[in-house]
């Protein structure tokens, strides 16, 4: 069975026991922190902010790994805003 967070070999199919992280999720990260910093301004107060910055990464992993491959997008995002809507409205 495929662990999907991490994914063996190269592209060419040699799999060797070295592991490697995919790309796809580096950047969804990334793009992810970069717009809550962008936006940091939008948040009522820092604990929002905060708890976005530290539940967003683990939770957007999690998300894009347990997802069909056909439905990571609707599920990313459906799993992001509510996240973000329930950390808006919790706070």
């Amino acid at each position: 069975m495929q662990n999907n967070i991490l994914m063996p070999g190269d592209s060419a199919g040699n799999y060797d026991k070295k592991w490697t992280e995919t790309f796809d999720l580096k950047f969804v990260i990334l793009w992810f922190i970069l717009f809550l910093i962008l936006y940091k301004d939008q948040f009522v107060n820092l604990k929002e902010f905060w708890s976005a910055m530290i539940l967003f990464p683990p939770i957007m992993t999690l998300s894009e790994a347990f997802a069909p491959h056909s439905m990571d997008t609707p599920i990313m995002m459906l799993i992001g805003f509510s996240l973000l809507f329930g950390i808006c409205y919790i706070f």
